[in-house]
């Protein structure tokens, strides 16, 4: 039972119902073009990829309710009414969506457009969303062209689930007791340190983590704790927004050429799929994380003031820089399982324009896309993507006066611990992964 696909997308979903349940299901596919192009695409890359575990392409709706019932009693007790997972199963866009998936972006779009309007950036067309595996890659991308009506943005589903065990997997190493508003965390070194001599698994699960997304082998499902499930739940949703933060971002700057989505098509294995195929232009990137990261802090600040959410939403002000470190440790695994090297540090050249922009983006006076076009003749040809190192600064320092101002709150507290326990995971799994290179090698030369 591949459980652990969808956990978040039906747990999330079951939190987020409020429509009433319909027992006809009627695509958005049969009806729209758009979605009509969205789901041959799909289903393209269903069927030349049917031997990978990871695509949840064949799960029925019947599957998808025997998983929610299962949640539901396992996290809820069994309160979720049958009509609202009945809801949370639906496929709503097209025959190969994620079950609930659908719905998730659009709640999630609707929150970045709705703080994108407050800080005056607006979009004239708004765009289809959906998901689309690209295997092994991180990133999210919005294409367009001539032949469709609409831009649309598609998210890397493969990518967010790895993201989501990541979480869950540091999450579980965070020595807590009690529960519910009773529930205290040892912040202390040594209390983390001794979890883990305690508990061996909390590193081997990191580990298992990262070697079954390059390797797109399934990961055992293990059920979290309540603490560990509302963390996980708060920085996935986070790094959903952003990604979808970043795309809006694209559109309304004007970075989605028309044919775009022609690179797409020609790459419907999708092992097959590269960054270098798809992605934007190095400069359009850094300008994207800009204003995704300023719509997700509007975000986070509306939140900070509603008394109705979860605590643990507050963490959202550190979930950029996650999203950034978890690139990171993915670039960095694959360099090293393929070359025994690993990730190149940032070039000198390259933290200057960092630096740059982050200057020009708290002068009123300097232009940002006017200081980026300047920087292009620095990197044309040299990089598709900025290092995700420099991403995690830039985006750290939009959200600066933010930090300082709630570095005594508890879900800060909370969230820096996340990173903490993170890079201390995966500095003890880079030794381990060196060492499967050198096998790899001698098992070659054999």
């Amino acid at each position: 039972m591949k459980l652990h696909y969808f956990i978040n997308i039906i747990l999330l979903n079951l939190l987020l119902i409020s429509w009433g349940f319909s027992q006809d299901i009627s695509y958005l596919s049969d009806s729209d073009d758009d979605f009509k192009y969205i789901e041959s695409l799909q289903k393209k890359y269903c069927e030349n990829n049917n031997n990978l575990p990871l695509l949840e392409c064949q799960t029925s709706y019947e599957e998808c309710l025997e998983y929610s019932r299962y949640l539901s009693k396992l996290l809820f007790n069994d309160t979720t009414s049958n009509d609202s997972i009945r809801e949370a199963c639906n496929r709503v866009s097209t025959r190969y969506e994620t079950p609930g998936f659908y719905r998730l972006l659009t709640n999630y779009y609707e929150q970045i457009e709705n703080s994108a309007k407050k800080i005056n950036f607006h979009l004239k067309r708004k765009p289809k969303v959906a998901s689309l595996p690209t295997i092994k890659e991180v990133n999210v991308s919005v294409f367009s062209a001539t032949s469709l009506k609409t831009p649309i943005i598609f998210i890397n589903s493969l990518f967010y689930r790895f993201a989501n065990e990541v979480i869950k997997a540091t999450a579980s190493t965070v020595p807590v007791s009690g529960s519910g508003i009773e529930t205290s965390i040892d912040t202390n070194l040594s209390a983390f340190e001794e979890k883990i001599q305690n508990d061996p698994k909390l590193i081997l699960t990191f580990r298992q983590t990262i070697f079954t997304f390059l390797e797109q082998r399934e990961n055992p499902y293990y059920p979290p704790s309540p603490f560990v499930a509302q963390i996980t739940n708060t920085f996935y949703r986070g790094i959903e927004l952003f990604a979808m933060a970043h795309e809006y971002s694209h559109i309304a700057l004007g970075h989605v050429e028309s044919n775009d989505i022609s690179r797409l098509e020609s790459n419907t294995s999708i092992n097959k799929v590269n960054r270098k195929e798809i992605a934007q232009d190095w400069v359009r990137e850094l300008e994207a994380d800009i204003w995704a990261t300023k719509i997700l802090r509007q975000i986070w600040q509306e939140e900070a003031n509603d008394s109705t959410i979860s605590r643990f939403d507050r963490t959202l002000i550190n979930v950029p820089s996650f999203y950034f470190y978890t690139r990171y440790i993915t670039e960095n695994a694959r360099s090293i399982l393929s070359s025994g090297k690993e990730l190149a540090p940032p070039r000198k050249f390259e933290g200057k324009i960092i630096e740059g922009a982050i200057a020009c983006h708290f002068d009123s006076t300097c232009q940002l896309s006017k200081y980026l076009k300047e920087q292009e003749k620095l990197i044309t040809g040299s990089l598709d993507h900025p290092h995700p190192l420099l991403r995690m600064m830039l985006v750290d320092s939009i959200f600066s006066s933010d930090i300082e101002a709630n570095k005594e709150n508890p879900m800060f507290s909370l969230s820096s611990l996340i990173f903490r326990n993170c890079s201390y995971l995966w500095a003890k799994t880079k030794p381990v992964l060196l060492k499967t290179y050198k096998e790899s090698l001698t098992l070659k030369n054999k």
